[in-house]
């Protein structure tokens, strides 16, 4: 069964450059919508972390260094309290909450291989960002080389203006393939 919309989610270290992919999107004026795992957990810590002048949603590089260790914890509490999906899920349907037919739903944070098995599940496709950036932790470590091995979709990103071009180029690509039945 065909799904109602395009789903694309967006993997590799972190500071590949995910959500400079989805604002590319925007900018190109594709009808795109975020799922975003992060943001979950940002809005959950926001109200610990701000009394203290730490801006969550900063996009500072060190301030993110700063958080990702609880970030990262709070995040494996949640999938042991619930289930491993837990956070894909609920950005799913963070993201469909006043969708509209022409929308492309895009996770900017696809992390784990079993994320990627869902968004398959689910009709969607898988880009693999790669870049020579060393991953940030153990789980990274892990996790990156097998996702990179469960897509078609590869975009290099050596963070220059050709990035831009060839992530539109196979999001286009992709488009063209949900529309005609073939993804």
């Amino acid at each position: 069964m065909k799904p109602n919309h395009l789903i694309v989610g967006l993997g590799c270290t972190a500071g590949a450059g995910k959500d400079t992919a989805f604002r590319c999107f925007q900018a190109a004026g594709l009808p795109v919508l975020r799922a975003s795992s992060g943001d979950i957990l940002r809005r959950g810590l926001e109200p610990l972390l701000q009394p203290h002048g730490i801006d969550v949603w900063s996009e500072d590089r060190a301030v993110k260094e700063l958080i990702r260790p609880l970030v990262v914890a709070y995040a494996e509490m949640l999938k042991v309290k619930h289930e491993p999906l837990y956070l894909f899920s609920s950005a799913l349907q963070a993201a469909m909450t006043g969708i509209q037919p022409e929308n492309i739903i895009v996770f900017t944070d696809i992390r784990f291989p079993f994320e990627v098995d869902e968004l398959r599940r689910l009709g969607g496709a898988y880009i693999h960002i790669k870049t020579d950036l060393p991953p940030v932790n153990d789980l990274e470590r892990a996790c990156e080389p097998v996702m990179a091995k469960m897509t078609g979709f590869v975009v290099r990103n050596d963070f220059d203006s050709t990035y831009r071009v060839q992530m539109l180029e196979v999001m286009q690509a992709l488009i063209h393939r949900f529309q005609s039945g073939s993804l």
